[in-house]
C-alpha cells in the first residue's frame, strides 16, 4: 500500500485504485471483493449489468459465472456483495492496486525587472537578494524530494529593447533546464546570482516562451507532470499590457495536451495573480509576504511542489496483458491519518 506523509500539511494518507479490467472470455468469469487493504469494504456506484439467463449470480469474494446472454460489469473498488451477471461478449474483474504518486517538474520563469532590485519592505536585503535565499533552501530541503526543476528569466536586456523582450521564442530556451534538483540545485542558484536586475515586465513572452519549453518537457516525458511557476513583482509594463492575453496563454496551455498548468506567484497584483492561475489551472495566485519575503517564497515552492505530489496519481497497467483496464470504472479510496476511508468522487 503506498503511504506518504506530507509533513508540510500535517496529513497522511493511504490511497488505493480500484480498478475495472476487462477481458474477452466468453465465459463471463468476474472477480468480487479485491480488497485494498484495512478498513470496511465500500460498495460502488450502481452498475447495470445486461439480462441474464436464470443462473447469474455472485457474492463479493467468490468466482461467479453468468447465463447465455447478458453483458459483464466491470468493478473497480472493495465492495461487500455484486449483484448477479451474465456472460456476454466480455467478462470484468475488480483490481485493486497502491496508489503510484506523478513526479513533478517545475519549470520557474522569474521576472529580472527593475523593481526586484527594491528593498524588501525594511528586510535590508532587495527582492532579488531574498528570493535568492529561499532557492538556495528549497533545491537543498528534503521536502523536495524527486522534484525536477529549471530557471529561465525575463525580460532578457535588462532594459526596454522590444525587438528582444518580445519575442516569445527567446524565451523558449531555459537558463538552467529542467533537472534533479539533487543536480542542478547549485546551478539554479548560480544562474540568480548572474542576472541583475534591470528593464521592464514583459509577461506574456515570457510566459509563452516558458509554456512552449515546458510543453516539449512534457511530451518527451510524459510518466512526470510538468508546470510553469510564473514568478512577477508587477502588472505587465511590456509588450503587451493586457493581463487576459496572458490568461488566455495561461488557459490554452492548461487546457491542450499535453496539459501544463501555471502557478503565478508575485509579491504585488493579487488580481492578476488569480486570474492567470485560474486560467492556468491552479485556482488562485500565490502572494507572498514581502515583510518575510525568503521564509515565505521557500513556503510557497514547498506548497507548490507538495500539492502536485499529493494530488496527481498515476492508473497502473492490468497486471495481466490479456485484461485491458476500463478507465471509465477506475476509483479512488482514501485513508488519510487520522481519518475514515472513503472514496475520492471525479472531478
Amino acid at each position: 500500500m503506498w503511504r506518504r506523509s506530507l509533513g508540510l500539511f500535517g496529513l497522511g494518507c493511504v490511497l488505493a485504485l480500484g480498478i475495472g479490467a476487462c477481458s474477452d472470455d466468453e465465459e463471463g468469469k468476474g472477480l468480487g471483493n479485491a480488497v485494498s487493504g484495512g478498513g470496511p469494504s465500500i460498495p460502488p456506484p450502481t452498475l447495470t449489468g445486461g439480462q441474464g439467463g436464470s443462473s447469474g449470480s455472485g457474492q463479493g469474494g467468490q468466482t461467479s459465472k453468468g447465463g447465455k446472454s447478458g453483458n459483464g460489469m466491470c468493478v473497480g473498488l472493495p465492495f461487500e456483495e455484486q449483484a448477479g451477471g451474465e456472460a456476454g461478449s466480455s467478462a470484468c474483474v475488480g483490481i485493486s492496486t497502491e496508489a503510484e504518486v506523478t513526479p513533478v517538474d517545475l519549470y520557474i520563469i522569474m521576472d529580472r525587472s527593475v523593481s526586484m532590485g527594491y528593498e524588501a519592505a525594511d528586510t535590508g536585503m532587495t527582492r532579488w537578494e531574498a528570493i535568492r535565499a529561499a532557492v538556495e533552501e528549497f533545491v537543498s530541503a528534503s521536502e523536495a524530494g524527486s522534484i525536477g526543476a529549471g530557471i529561465g528569466f525575463f525580460g532578457l536586456s535588462g532594459g526596454s529593447d522590444d525587438d528582444l523582450d518580445c519575442d516569445a521564442s527567446n524565451y523558449e530556451s531555459p537558463v538552467v533546464p529542467i533537472g534533479p534538483l539533487s543536480e542542478v540545485g547549485e546551478d539554479i542558484v548560480a544562474a540568480i546570482d548572474d542576472v541583475v536586475p534591470g528593464g521592464l515586465t514583459p509577461v506574456l513572452p515570457a510566459l509563452e516562451g516558458a509554456i512552449a519549453y515546458a510543453k516539449e518537457w512534457a511530451e518527451e516525458h510524459p510518466e512526470r507532470a510538468t508546470m510553469v511557476v510564473l514568478v512577477s513583482d508587477a502588472f505587465p509594463t511590456q509588450c503587451s499590457n493586457a493581463v487576459s492575453d496572458v490568461v488566455d496563454v495561461a488557459r490554452e496551455a492548461f487546457e491542450s495536451e499535453p496539459s501544463v498548468r501555471t502557478y503565478a506567484v508575485g509579491i504585488e497584483g493579487a488580481p492578476n495573480l488569480d486570474a492567470i492561475a485560474r486560467g492556468g489551472g491552479t485556482r488562485e495566485g500565490h502572494l507572498v509576504d514581502e515583510s518575510n519575503l525568503t521564509d515565505s517564497f521557500l513556503q510557497t515552492l514547498l506548497n507548490i511542489s507538495n500539492a502536485q505530489l499529493a494530488c496527481q496519481y498515476r492508473i497502473p497497467m492490468s497486471p495481466d496483458p490479456d485484461l485491458r483496464v476500463d478507465f471509465d470504472e477506475v476509483q479512488v479510496v482514501s485513508t488519510p491519518a487520522p481519518g475514515d476511508r472513503g472514496e475520492i468522487p471525479p472531478s
